[in-house]
């Protein structure tokens, strides 16, 4: 990649914390994996700001003032730090996306338009989505989906009661197998009733990699890494890398050749000083 430098990324978390290191994780995997990024330079400039606002519950949105207040506060600050995209890691939010100021410098990622795109990929006819009982109340996926002929579906009430304990669980950390096993009976059903489903909630992500999920269940947080990305690239003063360019995703070798030898630190008791 080597362009890391030049690719300069705010995300706006804490919608939950948890949520949103998992999801720059996943940016960071997607640039080892897609770009071949190995050094540090060779990784996007990012700022992550943890709000530690009182916007937002496991329900969504609770306080759409003080939500719009808080997101805006940091879309100025990063203005002035030459952020040019911006990606917020919680799918409620983006109900609220034109309330919030337009930068000329700052593109923020359209989530609910990047995942329809995404279904749309699919051919998928017909969608079921998994997420907080705020977004569903907004319903601000629907006219995107819509848009481009897919019809949208939700789980039925007891079973989104279910959905939003579970969120509530990742938040505060206290989530186990079992609630892993739960959301995968919800997406095995969801999946034989539709011919996709997304996950639309940034915790819901946390629960199980995207990578083990069936290629028709989108994971809305690994596509909006990839989509912050792609647009960060884009909006970059230098040539754009292709995904399919070089030898794919790095292997275990090749980090070890492109990395010098550490020394391993002495067992307890050992007094063998340091090679």
């Amino acid at each position: 990649m080597n362009v890391g430098r030049w690719l300069r990324i705010g995300i706006i978390g804490g919608f939950g914390p948890r949520a949103s290191a998992h999801f720059y994780r996943l940016l960071v995997d997607i640039c080892s994996q897609r770009y071949q990024a190995v050094q540090d330079s060779d990784y996007p400039y990012v700022i992550l700001v943890s709000l530690a606002s009182e916007a937002v519950s496991e329900t969504g949105v609770v306080h759409e003032a003080v939500l719009v207040r808080d997101i805006t506060r940091v879309l100025r600050v990063f203005d002035k730090l030459g952020i040019n995209v911006v990606a917020i890691p919680c799918n409620a939010v983006y109900a609220y996306l034109d309330r919030f100021p337009k930068y000329t410098q700052i593109q923020l990622v359209n989530l609910p338009e990047e995942v329809a795109i995404a279904a749309s990929k699919l051919q998928a006819k017909d969608i079921g989505v998994v997420c907080s009982w705020g977004l569903r109340s907004t319903r601000a996926y629907d006219p995107y989906f819509l848009a481009k002929g897919i019809e949208v579906h939700y789980p039925e009430i007891s079973t989104q009661a279910l959905i939003d304990r579970w969120i509530l669980e990742v938040m505060g950390g206290c989530y186990s197998t079992q609630t892993t096993t739960g959301l995968l009976e919800v997406v095995d059903t969801l999946t034989r009733q539709h011919d996709a489903v997304v996950l639309a909630c940034s915790e819901i992500s946390v629960l199980v990699s995207s990578s083990l999920l069936p290629s028709n269940v989108i994971d809305s947080m690994y596509i909006l890494a990839k989509a912050t990305l792609e647009l960060a690239l884009r909006s970059s003063s230098v040539a754009t890398p292709s995904p399919a360019a070089g030898p794919g995703p790095l292997s275990r070798a090749t980090c070890t050749a492109a990395s010098p030898a550490v020394p391993r630190p002495p067992a307890a008791g050992d007094d063998t000083p340091l090679a």
